[in-house]
């Protein structure tokens, strides 16, 4: 994973709880933030630059990993007259990638309703290192890239009410795969990573007080893979709550997901099952020191990946900090 994943991580929490709401002043406006970001890793997948090439077997522990990243990210919008119509740049949390963080190029529309209809392409900027193998045993594990590319659809508050749909398609491909290259032919067949995804979710947005947000939300993936073992079929469910006191926004989330593979995966004999639960705090203070359209950011969050066969566990976590300057 490179820099600019850990800078997305950072970086998203402050615009992952906000609804659109449509702008007051047309014209070009945006944010750019600096700070820090510590991420912890435990996983036998991963191909960070501080993972375990060599494995002396399917069945090792993984061992923890910690980086330090700098966290330098800017978001831009430009607003036409009238107000109804915003082009923008910027990160979003899109989940029609399997949940990866990316940039996004998007436009607005924000209806006479309160109603808003956002269109994106997720591009991705920079690819990301994978093992060719990641089930190679007792040699070093060679690297190759990928690349994920998404568009989405979103259709927030509709009609004025809190209830929302979003739609999502992606394209997952991979430079050189060779999943399973010690097994038989059909047996690769099975194991090849390169997909499609589809992504559908609805949500509803409503207050419990004028400074209190709850944002319930239910999803679906589907993961259309080369490898029918690397297939599968999602559900997810998450829970966004916002509270504003002042100069004071505390921010949460929690989230849970189901994955169901649909054949046998080869090397191990069995189906893979997931489960996968996700939390997130932030706190976020405005004006810090008396500096105007600053706000000082401290994030946490971590995420647990459960499976029937333990080489597909995984644990990560995240803390940053950074001040962030709106213009």
């Amino acid at each position: 994973m490179k820099y600019f994943s850990i800078v997305c991580l950072f970086v998203l929490p402050s615009f992952a709880f906000a609804q659109s709401f449509a702008p007051k002043a047309s014209g070009l406006a945006g944010d750019m933030l600096l700070g820090v970001a510590v991420l912890g890793q435990q996983s036998l997948v991963s191909a960070n630059d501080n993972s375990e090439a060599r494995l002396t077997s399917l069945n090792d522990t993984a061992k923890a990993t910690q980086r330090i990243m700098p966290a330098l990210m800017g978001n831009v919008t430009y607003t036409f007259d009238g107000l109804a119509d915003q082009v923008y740049a910027g990160v979003s949390r899109s989940n029609a990638a399997q949940g990866r963080f990316s940039g996004e190029f998007g436009y607005k529309h924000f209806f006479e309703n309160q109603s808003t209809l956002i269109l994106a392409y997720i591009p991705s900027l920079i690819a990301e290192d994978i093992w060719r193998d990641p089930y190679l045993v007792g040699v070093d594990r060679s690297k190759t890239k990928q690349t994920l590319n998404a568009v989405r659809g979103k259709l927030e508050r509709i009609g004025g009410t809190g209830f929302g749909v979003e739609l999502g398609y992606g394209q997952l491909d991979i430079d050189d795969e060779r999943s399973g290259s010690n097994l038989s032919a059909e047996q690769q067949a099975l194991l090849r990573r390169e997909a499609s995804y589809t992504y559908s979710a609805v949500e509803f947005f409503f207050p419990l007080s004028r400074s209190t947000f709850l944002t319930p939300s239910l999803y679906y993936f589907d993961r259309n893979a080369d490898g029918e073992a690397n297939s599968y079929e999602a559900i997810g469910f998450e829970l966004n709550a916002t509270h504003r006191m002042g100069r004071h926004t505390f921010v949460g989330n929690i989230g849970y997901e189901q994955y169901d593979h649909q054949a046998v995966n080869p090397v191990f004999g069995q189906a893979q099952e997931d489960d996968r639960i996700k939390f997130f705090m932030g706190y976020f203070f405005s004006a810090p020191f008396g500096w105007q359209d600053t706000a000082f950011s401290v994030i946490a969050s971590r995420h647990q990946r459960d499976s029937n066969i333990g080489f597909f566990e995984q644990t990560g976590s995240v803390f940053a900090t950074g001040l962030n300057y709106a213009f």
